[in-house]
């Protein structure tokens, strides 16, 4: 894919082209790397676009890299939500246990007195 592949693939939503063409143009504008993520029909694309330079310094060609990187996204929210679930569980299960020991070693001692 191409620079202007990546750009007219994003016609269809003039935000995206826009915004496309804004990191393809920081890139060619600062001479460095430029590496940033998006959306396009339920997918999270990162794009990587690097100036190659000639001998004389200039820049003669860009070399775009997309990855889709919907699943990543996907597992990295499952595994945060999976982390809410083991800590809520976790702390349920100290409250009880806390529960259980005041009501085993602390009661008879009141009771008794």
């Amino acid at each position: 894919m191409n620079v202007f592949e990546l750009i007219a693939d994003a016609m269809h939503e003039p935000e995206l082209a826009v915004s496309r063409k804004a990191k393809v143009d920081a890139a060619i504008s600062s001479g460095q790397h430029v590496i940033f993520d998006d959306e396009q029909d339920g997918h999270t694309l990162r794009s990587s676009v690097y100036p190659i330079k000639s001998p004389k310094g200039g820049i003669t060609r860009l070399l775009v890299i997309v990855h889709d990187i919907t699943e990543q996204i996907m597992a990295e929210k499952q595994a945060r939500h999976n982390d809410l679930v083991f800590k809520a569980l976790l702390t349920l299960f100290l409250v009880l246990s806390l529960s259980w020991m005041m009501r085993a070693f602390c009661l008879p001692v009141i009771i008794s007195a």
